[in-house]
């Protein structure tokens, strides 16, 4: 089920881009946040929450392409969830 709905929504996405041709320019909601400001000593920052669908469904996307995120980041992000991936890094200095 969740292949299902992560190939539904990237097909959405991948939709919208080519009707659109700006890219993600009609996906402006789906990226919206709110934004709340925290008080930093000195003066203020912004704290963004997403809404709880663009989160779910960037979950699901992620546990469906997430072999082939960690098959093309391996080289450059030792981080990208291989096993020890911190401790190649330590090695590697």
């Amino acid at each position: 089920m969740e292949k299902n709905f992560a190939r539904k929504v990237s097909t959405i996405e991948i939709e919208v881009k080519v009707e659109n041709g700006r890219g993600y320019t009609n996906l402006k909601a789906y990226k919206a946040c709110r934004l709340i400001p925290l008080d930093k000593n000195p003066g203020v920052r912004p704290f963004g929450v997403g809404e709880v669908l663009r989160r779910i469904v960037g979950k699901v996307i992620l546990s469906v392409i997430k072999p082939e995120v960690m098959s093309s980041a391996r080289k450059l992000q030792l981080c990208a969830g291989p096993a020890v991936g911190c401790e190649a890094a330590v090695h590697a200095i």
